[in-house]
């Protein structure tokens, strides 16, 4: 049973180190999830410049630039998109594993809740088996005790009726030789 108890409290630490790595996790998903919102909003900040009112089909090199920084634009955006979707997913995930191990460190504390109480429930039937064995051989030594002074006084009883009957047949041994003789003669 000690070996069982020391199983669940292993496991109980295990469970609440990962709820503690779950936590770290979790405040980490949330953190570049804001860096994500930041990215977000600073490319919404980011406005080009108003073209000049010239002719830009005479400077190549202007379109050249425009072209570059409208597709840079969809790229940065791609990519908030899925470092959103990314953080996203990885912050339900943690949910996820939390909500697995808060179920599991519940089921846990419950299973040590029950030996707990299953150790105590056998400790306390062990000290009542232990007082009843007492008890019991507290009559049996009462018993043999009792047993042993009743042996001893018949036995003192039995030599004191011998020696009284040795001494009858003493008695009666002269006194049946003195009758024999007596009526013999």
């Amino acid at each position: 049973k000690m070996a069982t108890t020391q199983v669940i409290e292993l496991l109980f630490e295990t469970t609440r180190r990962l709820q503690e790595e779950i936590e770290t996790n979790k405040r980490l998903a949330s953190s570049l999830l804001q860096k994500a919102n930041h990215l977000k909003d600073q490319a919404v900040v980011v406005v080009p410049p108003s073209p000049p009112t010239a002719h830009l089909d005479a400077f190549p090199n202007v379109i050249e630039l425009q072209k570059q920084n409208q597709e840079l634009e969809l790229t940065v955006n791609d990519y908030k998109d899925v470092l959103e979707a990314i953080t996203k997913r990885h912050l339900e995930h943690m949910e996820d594993l939390h909500r697995v191990c808060n179920n599991r460190l519940v089921a846990t504390e419950t299973a040590l809740q029950r030996e707990r109480e299953h150790t105590s429930s056998l400790s306390t039937q062990n000290i009542k088996l232990q007082a009843t064995v007492q008890e019991m051989v507290t009559i049996m030594r009462t018993a043999v005790e009792t047993e042993t002074q009743e042996s001893t006084q018949v036995e003192l009883y039995m030599t004191e009726l011998e020696q009284a009957n040795a001494v009858y047949r003493k008695v009666l041994g002269h006194d049946v030789i003195s009758l024999t003789t007596a009526s013999t003669v």
